[in-house]
């Protein structure tokens, strides 16, 4: 991400902070992985395996996520890079910005 921002910077503008996608993206798909491979382990039979490939799946999907996702923040715009094969990049310049709302 560093090589897209660098690249793409205009005069005047800096990077303000540089974030990744929270770890505890992970927690649900890791619970269940590990809830089906217990299940799995008990001979429930085929159904069992199924789901518990399915959750592996899903838990390396959801890595590959965050791993690669990034918030980049500069002074004049804010940028979100998610991809592995693709790279797909979202831009909100400051100035575009209408409104604000926050619910807590």
């Amino acid at each position: 991400m560093a090589n897209y921002i660098e690249s793409s910077l205009t005069e005047g503008e800096s990077v303000e902070t540089i974030s990744k996608i929270h770890w505890m993206a992970l927690v649900m798909p890791g619970v269940l992985t590990l809830l089906a491979a217990l299940w799995f382990s008990s001979e429930a039979g085929q159904f069992a395996f199924w789901v518990m490939v399915s959750c592996v799946f899903w838990l390396l999907a959801r890595g590959i996520y965050v791993y690669f996702s990034e918030v980049v923040v500069t002074n004049k715009r804010f940028v979100f890079k998610r991809g592995l094969i693709s790279r797909n990049v979202q831009e909100i310049v400051y100035n575009k910005v209408d409104s604000t709302e926050l619910n807590q």
